[in-house]
């Protein structure tokens, strides 16, 4: 006899001491298991048969956290689940984990730590199979189940202290996985239960109970989240995520939606809060925020002014900060100063968010100037050289990843206010040319409606050797002889014909392709090099 056939004899012993020996036996001989090729669809059916009755048989009560404990590693594998789970089935286990009522009664502070920890259980095993199954995740669809009505009802009662965090944490899991893999239902939780606002109140709620400390200097109160508020608040906002996220910064919300302004406004809280695993929150709370309306982001710099140090204002610092930090992770080391591009996923968003907020509000985008673009003072070295955001920024001008480029092209233009000629002098032209080709801006025109008012001013040190910067480089470079200058002109002509003949060459090799700049600002290829002439200044 397998220890398969084993196993399914003792569970179907009818002894409770036997069978939760047996699962118990079954749960620690599986804890890292994620496939169970020992079960075939027959051996399968009769496990999944023996576990239901025992959790559907009031006798076995007390091997109920086990045999949900069976569930959860037996739904991390997806092979014959569609099968085994039928409607009745996946409404035990919803029942079990007390989803089953739209309005629940029960008041939290009658139930025993056995009765919290099968709810916990079950939910656990919830999430497993709602992952893993199709069929199930349309069995999660508000018509035919009443487990989001009741998730959502729950989402009111999260103030009754009695109420367990390992509860919350997996009522936010499910929601955040069915909203997830059902997007049908996500305008019915948005519109019909008002999902959104529960959600954002829950963030208020979790804010209100952090710690508070004051700051260094006692002139504002500093949030201490802890470990489990973290992750908890990281649910909420994945949550609210998949309900925002058929709208964009491209195709917001209502500017004049008041929820958008207050969701910014927890959201700026949450950016300024101090704690473990705040990185995670930092990404969370970023990538939500762009999802709402442009005209919401002034949120984000409530109060700012110029050199104010106004605390409200932190909340732009730990954006630039943190983007610069996820820029750090990724550098490899090496002496080109080359990024690992590998994964910018957590990059995107937040030159999305910086960008439109700078797009949009003034006072936001003079503030991010100053943290991006400080003026340049060290002309000694390559713009995209070093360590700092702006290098960063400028090595991704000339990236293989043409997502990030073009990201950090338009956050760097914006805050240059579309100006090209002041883009030039920060990257230079030659990490510049191809963004500025591709908007038709060869010719340096702005493109931009700002205001006329300057944000800066040249540095002493920029007017000193402004005539001796390399515009393709933007690296100072010590005046030099003319070499032609002893030339005759019978040499320089010489000389001319020459260069003209290695280009004609190169081009004809396809090793380059000469252009001329059109009418509309953009390179147009040119049959042969003579006629680039027409261009020449006369």
């Amino acid at each position: 006899m397998d220890l398969q056939q084993f196993l399914l004899l003792r569970l179907d012993s009818g002894n409770v001491s036997e069978i939760k020996n047996a699962l118990m036996t079954f749960c620690e001989d599986n804890a890292t298991s994620f496939s169970f090729p020992g079960y075939d669809k027959e051996k399968l059916d009769k496990l999944y048969a023996l576990l239901f009755n025992i959790l559907s048989t009031p006798t076995f009560s007390e091997c109920q956290v086990d045999c949900l404990s069976c569930f959860k590693l037996l739904f991390r594998d997806s092979k014959y689940l569609d099968d085994v789970i039928s409607q009745d089935k996946f409404n035990i286990l919803v029942h079990t984990a007390r989803l089953h009522n739209t309005q629940p009664t029960v008041c939290y502070s009658t139930l025993s730590t056995q009765d919290f920890d099968v709810m916990i259980e079950a939910e656990k095993a919830l999430c497993n199979l709602i992952y893993n199954s199709k069929q199930v995740q349309q069995m999660c669809h508000f018509s035919q189940s009443s487990i989001l009505q009741s998730i959502i009802y729950r989402l009111r009662t999260y103030s009754d202290p009695h109420l367990p965090y390992q509860v919350k944490l997996f009522d936010m899991k499910l929601l955040f996985l069915i909203t997830a893999f059902c997007p049908d239902v996500r305008l019915h939780v948005k519109e019909e239960q008002h999902g959104v606002i529960y959600l954002i109140e829950i963030l208020d709620l979790i804010l209100k109970q952090a710690t508070v400390t004051s700051g260094k200097q006692m002139q504002h109160l500093q949030i201490i989240l802890d470990e489990e508020q973290v992750l908890l608040l990281a649910e909420v906002l994945k949550t609210l995520f998949n309900l925002l996220c058929k709208y964009s910064l491209s195709q917001p919300l209502d500017d004049d939606d008041p929820l958008s302004h207050r969701l910014v406004s927890f959201l700026r809280e949450l950016l300024l809060c101090k704690g473990n695993k705040i990185d995670l929150l930092r990404t969370h709370v970023i990538n939500l925020l762009t999802t709402v309306s442009p005209s919401s982001l002034e949120e984000l710099g409530s109060n700012a002014s110029d050199g104010s140090g106004s605390h409200k204002t932190d909340a732009i610092h730990n954006i630039v900060n943190y983007l610069h930090e996820e820029f750090q992770r990724r550098n490899v080391g090496n002496k080109s100063g080359l990024t690992n591009l590998e994964n910018v996923d957590t990059i995107l968003p937040v030159l999305l968010v910086l960008s439109e907020a700078a797009r949009h509000h003034k006072t936001l985008r003079r503030l991010i100037r100053q943290l991006v673009l400080p003026a340049r003072k060290d002309f000694s070295s390559r713009p995209e050289e070093g360590d700092s955001l702006l290098s960063h920024l400028t090595r991704c001008l000339s990236c293989g990843n043409t997502t990030l480029r073009d990201c950090c092209a338009d956050l760097l233009f914006v805050l240059c206010k579309e100006n090209p000629a002041r883009l030039i002098k920060y990257t230079g032209y030659g990490n510049a040319a191809g963004m500025l080709a591709a908007r038709g801006l060869l010719g340096c025109q702005n493109s931009g409606q700002y205001s006329s008012s300057s944000e800066e001013s040249d540095t002493e040190e920029y007017i000193r050797v402004r005539d001796d910067i390399n515009p393709i480089t933007g690296v100072y470079e010590p005046p030099k002889s003319d070499p032609m200058i002893e030339m005759s002109e019978e040499r320089k002509e010489y000389e001319a014909v020459q260069l003209v003949g290695m280009i004609d060459k190169l081009q004809k090799m396809g090793v380059v392709q000469a252009c001329k700049l059109g009418e509309d600002g953009k390179p147009q290829p040119v049959e042969h090099i003579l006629e680039l002439r027409d261009q020449l200044p006369k």
